[in-house]
């Protein structure tokens, strides 16, 4: 019986074809639901990429604003220009994060919310950092450190932080829920993938694994290319910097700012693109020197140049120039700030210390005359008056009993216009020597020099029936301890002069410290001193009284004034007519000796 195909059974090709289709078709179902579920994982990924970079960026601004404030507080503590770099980098930096959040949470109604009420108080907080460096340069340290202290208790600074956190925490929940996808995506991966054949499996792990990779990759590259592109393009648009590019061939202008537009004089960038950098320069060699001067690939840093605006204004720029290629060609790309003002500033300061020399060196020769005017009136002056004095007692002593007694007034008068004019000009030298001579501060104790001023009044305080009591200690002082000799004494010697006929002389000495200063008292209890003159008795030649009631030459406080503000100090009075007075002097503290 012959053998007959079974008309049930398909053929071999048939077969081969329907496996092969029907393993194509599983590749197929694999495939695409593997392809599926791949782009969903793909799309959570991004969005899981796009939560940090929301996160990273919303840390950028909180430094930026961090880094605005340490600027201008280092530029309010110690003036210095460069702490205003700081300032403007971190506002900078601000700005552009500020800018990225609107971006990044377009899709985010909640998110915009926030980020609509954080803007304004970041603005805020910048302008009023601006205003605090503003206020630093126009009114000084003081008043900005104030203004910083009260910025700091306004609570921006907290609003700021908190709206921030609110953002923070909005993105964790949403980088939570979006990591969660992730993983059950993948796991659903990894199921349907094991559910193929083994073949299948391989082909198309393989396959979604390498295709994944790469594509995961392009759109990693895509994306730092677009945000690398983006950064640069506001870092050179919002520059406050001029920046522009040139070919280095042949000077064209291929690119510039606003910012290098405004310094050029032009209204637009496209008024300036397209210029030749050569016509910029008012000295071409600056150009010839600077294209010299940059190896390939390198650059320079900081070169002065004059440039002229489109006005024919002549100003100086300061260019800081790396050389680059754009479409392969080599090209310049620069750095330029206008350094008129600067440069105006230091030929003034130049000017200003050449005249400085010049008055100096007229100083020293004024002083040198001064020695010599001192030096005369210390001899030549008062040998005469020595002679006028000796003659007039030689008068008295050997032709006494032949003068009458209006003869005896006039030689008493003599003698006493002489000692007090001799009086007189010993007060004048001091205080002169005070004011010129170099004082060296050294730590002095007080005692010693108040023991020392006290020896030679000893005699007439007893003869008077007074008293000067010293409560110790008294403590050291940073002084010149002849010169603060000086001032004691004479405050000693005032306390004696200015009293009451009916009452000895009652004077008290005695010190406080506070905050690093010692302050001497030296009360009495003379005549008082009415609250209208206490300042005028510290001037020179100024006197309350006449000479035949409180001699004297009226320059003993002047002295006592001068030689406090020459150690570092001040000098003062309490008093009222009637009550006595209390004269002090303020030093700085010295450290005590070591045990």
């Amino acid at each position: 019986m012959p053998l007959t195909a079974d008309p049930t059974r398909l053929p071999i090709r048939a077969r081969i074809t329907l496996a092969v289709a029907l393993a194509l078709a599983v590749l197929g179902a694999v495939a695409l639901v593997s392809y599926r579920s791949v782009g969903i994982l793909v799309d959570t990924s991004a969005w899981v990429g796009h939560t940090h970079e929301v996160l990273a960026t919303l840390e950028s601004l909180l430094g930026g604003v961090i880094t605005a404030e340490t600027g201008v507080r280092g530029y309010v503590l110690t003036g210095e220009e460069r702490f205003l770099g700081t300032y403007w980098s971190g506002m900078q930096r601000a700005e552009s994060s500020l800018a990225a959040l609107r971006r990044l949470t377009a899709d985010n109604p909640e998110q915009q919310e926030r980020l609509a009420r954080l803007e304004p108080l970041v603005a805020e907080r910048l302008l009023t950092l601006q205003e605090t460096s503003a206020l630093r340069r126009e009114q000084g340290r003081d008043a900005a450190a104030e203004r910083v202290r009260l910025a700091g208790g306004s609570g921006l600074d907290t609003s700021i932080r908190g709206l921030i956190d609110e953002m923070r925490a909005a993105e964790r929940v949403l980088l939570d829920t979006r990591v969660v996808t992730a993983s059950a995506m993948a796991a659903r991966t990894r199921w349907i993938i094991a559910g193929g054949s083994v073949v299948v499996v391989m082909i198309t792990l393989g396959s979604i694994v390498l295709i994944g990779r790469e594509v995961e990759r392009r759109r990693r590259m895509d994306r730092g290319r677009r945000a690398a592109e983006a950064r640069y393009r506001q870092l050179f648009d919002r520059n406050l910097a001029g920046m522009a590019r040139t070919r280095r061939a042949d000077g064209t202008v291929l690119e510039c700012n606003p910012a290098m537009a405004r310094i050029l004089g032009y209204g637009s960038r496209e008024e300036v693109l397209g210029l030749n950098a050569r016509d910029l320069y008012v000295d071409l060699a600056d150009r010839e020197r600077i294209i010299a001067g940059v190896a390939p690939g390198g650059g320079l840093v900081d070169q002065e140049v004059r440039f002229r605006r489109k006005n024919g204004d002549v100003i100086w720029v300061s260019m800081t120039s790396v050389e680059l290629e754009d479409d392969g060609q080599p090209a310049f790309e620069a750095l330029v700030l206008d350094v008129t003002e600067r440069r105006n500033a230091r030929e003034q300061i130049e000017a200003l210390n050449a005249a400085l020399a010049r008055q100096v060196g007229e100083l020293d020769v004024v002083n040198r005359e001064l020695d010599a005017f001192s030096y005369s009136i210390s001899h030549d002056l008062r040998a005469p008056l020595r002679a006028m004095q000796g003659f007039s007692e030689a008068l008295l002593e050997d032709y006494g009993d032949r003068l009458d007694a209006t003869g005896h007034d006039y030689a008493q008068r003599i003698v006493g216009a002489s000692q007090q004019m001799d009086a007189l000009i010993q007060d004048l030298l001091a205080y002169s020597r005070l004011v010129r001579t170099e004082v060296a501060l050294d730590p002095v104790s007080l005692e010693t020099v108040v023991d020392e001023a006290c020896g030679p009044l000893e005699r007439e305080v007893k003869e008077r029936g007074g008293e000067i009591a010293v409560e110790r200690p008294l403590g050291r002082v940073l002084a010149h301890r002849a010169v603060l000799g000086q001032i004691v004494g004479n405050l000693l010697t005032n306390a004696l002069k200015f009293t009451r006929p009916e009452a000895p002389p009652r004077v008290r000495i005695h010190a406080e410290r506070a905050l690093g200063r010692v302050r001497l008292w030296v009360e009495d209890n003379g005549i008082g001193i009415a609250a209208e003159h206490r300042e005028r008795i510290f001037r020179a030649f100024e006197r309350l009284h006449g000479l035949q009631q409180y001699p004297g030459t009226g320059i003993g406080l002047a002295i006592v004034q001068k030689g406090a503000l020459r150690l570092g100090g001040q000098a003062g009075v309490e008093s009222e007519p009637g009550t006595g007075s209390r004269f002090w002097v303020d030093l700085r503290e010295a450290e005590a000796p070591a045990a």
